[in-house]
């Protein structure tokens, strides 16, 4: 999948200590969450997207420690 503010490739995130999460652009985050509850992937949306130095809105989408961050991946890389 691409994100259609940065034309970069959707990536699970995993530095920190927060977990696995998706940092998604605000048009791309419903079908985003559509593809994870297609596949009965949990994950909580954060209520507030942030914006830096004037760039678009991004939602932070958290998978849980005990998320499968290759499978899930794989269907953001399988998904146009």
């Amino acid at each position: 999948m691409i994100d259609s503010s940065t034309h970069q490739t959707v990536k699970v995130q995993t530095e920190g200590n927060a977990g696995p999460y998706i940092a998604v652009d605000l048009q791309d985050l419903e079908r985003v969450q559509a593809l994870l509850r297609q596949h009965q992937q949990s994950f909580a949306t954060d209520r507030e997207a942030i914006s830096v130095s004037g760039e678009p809105a991004t939602a932070i989408i958290n998978l849980g420690r005990s998320a499968n961050v290759q499978v899930i991946q794989q269907l953001l890389d399988m998904t146009e």
